[in-house]
């Protein structure tokens, strides 16, 4: 998504990995990126109180984010290296929050998009601050029903009375889609009690696949 509103919209884009598992975005798009989250993260923290540092932050969080091969108008800010990254005080619990509330609304000052990549967990802190600021929250499933009613049991269980959601902030997705499998988008939708976005299809060819394990976007590809 992120590198076709770049690469074919042609709008400035910013990509930022938060998957507290450990990032992909280095490998799936061969960014070089030897600062990224964590880095933002300390530099936010440790420059409060301090006005020349406060200033001067917008400017050292953008220069730690890394440009995509082949996508001049995307810019991504890599994940973290590993899961002991994830629990550092400057990414743990409520200082991963504040941390979250003010990174989306500084990088969407100057950016046309901000698409943030949370992972499949919603635990923690830097997930709750960005669920909170974002506009819009894309919901990816596949087309059988125990994926959906997991979707079913987060977003209306876990997501929206922990964070306090508003449910049109969400979009169903479904994902790895073929024709003739028994259940339609609408009926998925109608059971998760989520509004239906739309479907990616199942990649049979393999290329789409492929082009990330050659740490290239599919779309740029």
């Amino acid at each position: 998504l992120a590198v076709a509103l770049a690469s074919i919209g042609g709008r400035k884009v910013a990509l930022v990995d938060a998957n507290m598992n450990g990032g992909h975005a280095r490998l799936r798009l061969n960014v070089d990126a030897p600062y990224g989250i964590l880095n933002a993260a300390s530099a936010y923290h440790t420059s409060k109180g301090h006005a020349s540092l406060e200033a001067d932050l917008p400017k050292r969080i953008e220069g730690l984010m890394a440009p995509v091969k082949g996508t001049t108008n995307l810019k991504v800010l890599a994940g973290v290296m590993n899961m002991e990254q994830s629990r550092h005080e400057h990414l743990a619990g409520e200082a991963g929050l504040e941390f979250a509330r003010f990174l989306l609304p500084l990088l969407s000052r100057n950016f046309d998009f901000v698409i943030v990549d949370p992972g499949s967990s919603v635990n923690v802190g830097l997930h709750q601050g960005v669920l909170h600021e974002v506009d819009f929250i894309l919901v990816i499933c596949e087309p059988d029903m125990t994926s959906i009613a997991d979707v079913k049991e987060g977003v209306h269980q876990s997501v929206v009375p922990r964070v306090g959601i508003e449910l049109d902030r969400f979009g169903l997705v479904i994902n790895k889609w073929q024709d003739d499998l028994g259940v339609s988008l609408k009926e998925a939708a109608n059971f998760a009690k989520v509004s239906a976005l739309g479907i990616l299809p199942l990649d049979t060819t393999g290329n789409v696949t492929r082009a990330g394990n050659e740490g290239i976007s599919y779309v740029a590809k």
